[in-house]
């Protein structure tokens, strides 16, 4: 399943295709149409730049980016940080959410520098966050299970 998504962003973006396989059973059980409203969600983007441009409200566009969307559940205000110009619900569009999660994960990776850390960090914004290591220890074991099929 997106198994030509997975592959095409994870060769673009130089991640091993079997994380990010691992990384979409975890976030969202492989539903493109997953969502996650986070209240204690602090880091906006441009609300009002992006509220306009898309023709909505401020509340609207600050809720949005309180979001996780898609496959790789990425937050709204992540997609806005990585570039994500368009409504933050095409993020639930397969090629977007997945090329925006791939993105992402680059970034933590060429931030923290191994693999475990980015996975932290993708999950909970820091390598030294408690729920971050175990997130990146599911990732493995899913990768493990994936592997030995």
């Amino acid at each position: 399943m997106y198994d030509n998504e997975i592959k095409k962003y994870s060769t673009q973006y130089n991640l091993n295709p079997l994380v990010i396989k691992s990384l979409i059973t975890k976030e969202s059980g492989f539903d493109t149409w997953a969502t996650r409203f986070e209240s204690q969600w602090r880091w906006f983007v441009s609300v009002k730049k992006f509220a306009r441009k898309n023709k909505i409200s401020f509340d609207t566009e600050k809720t949005l980016q309180s979001t996780s969307f898609g496959l790789c559940q990425v937050m709204g205000g992540v997609a806005r940080e990585l570039g994500h110009t368009d409504q933050l619900t095409k993020i639930c569009i397969p090629a977007i959410g997945i090329e925006l999660g791939c993105k992402k994960l680059r970034q933590c990776l060429d931030r923290w520098g191994c693999l475990d850390h980015a996975l932290a960090a993708y999950n909970a914004g820091s390598p030294d966050s408690k729920a971050g290591k175990k997130y990146a220890d599911s990732i493995f074991k899913i990768m493990e299970r994936l592997k030995n099929g």
